[in-house]
């Protein structure tokens, strides 16, 4: 029953993998705490996940069970960290590495002191066009179905905030970045509206989310070999990590 009782109020942090959507993710722990709790049709189970990680990004995806679900939407208005690689000279349509290159150009003239005076032009409150292909609906479609589907969407820019930009790296035309950002920006856009601040374009090679709310990279449990007592283990760590009136400003449900 004790188990039953964590699984009531589950919420832990994943590992996210790169090329598997958050979905994806979502619907792997389902069938793992399915499989490892023996079906019971009288105990359902209800999966979601607190915010979507990229395709090919990797890092904290916060999984939510059950009443956990209803404590998720604390971490998609949360503040979130991350680690991305970037290279100069090509834009894709997608803003990262799985996109078609669209535009190609020169980069030479970039100097790291540019680069750097640069970066706090992106940082506060800031005004940012999402990427064309990503989760945002229309009409309850996403934005990148209907791309897909040939239909010609118009993106309008919105207020976004980004705390702070780090400059990690810079050997060009590669660069890598820290960033620190709250709900909604999207770093794909970031790199590619940087790529063109220094008369260039960019793209994103390599993304990793370091940070999301109250659970860090470090606190994840990796999705490879992933079982039942290892979810168990990883909720009772985020009840104890996020008291009642911490990360979710409410109890967790008895």
């Amino acid at each position: 029953m004790e188990k039953y009782k964590l699984l009531k109020n589950g919420i832990f942090c994943l590992n996210k993998k790169e090329n598997m959507t958050s979905s994806n993710c979502v619907e792997f722990v389902k069938k793992i705490i399915m499989r490892d709790l023996g079906w019971n049709k009288r105990f359902k189970i209800k999966v979601g996940h607190g915010g979507t990680l990229d395709y090919d990004a990797s890092g904290v995806l916060v999984i939510g069970i059950n009443h956990g679900c209803k404590i998720l939407t604390h971490f998609l208005h949360g503040n979130k960290s991350y680690l991305v690689s970037g290279k100069f000279g090509e834009a894709t349509d997608t803003y990262n590495k799985l996109g078609k290159v669209i535009h190609s150009s020169p980069y030479d003239h970039i100097i790291k002191d540019t680069f750097l005076c640069v970066l706090p032009n992106f940082e506060g409150n800031i005004m940012q066009i999402p990427p064309p292909y990503c989760a945002l609906k229309i009409n309850g479609k996403r934005m990148s179905d209907l791309i897909r589907e040939g239909k010609t969407v118009h993106l309008s820019a919105r207020p976004v905030y980004c705390s702070d930009i780090q400059c990690i790296s810079f050997d060009l035309p590669h660069f890598t970045l820290l960033i620190s950002c709250g709900a909604g920006f999207y770093v794909r856009s970031l790199v590619h509206d940087l790529g063109i601040a220094l008369n260039s374009h960019a793209h994103v090679t390599k993304l990793c989310r370091i940070k999301q709310g109250s659970f860090i990279l470090e606190d994840c449990l990796p999705m490879e070999h992933l079982n039942l007592e290892q979810i168990l283990h990883g909720c009772y760590q985020a009840q104890s990590k996020c008291s009642a009136n911490d990360a979710f400003g409410k109890p967790f449900r008895n």
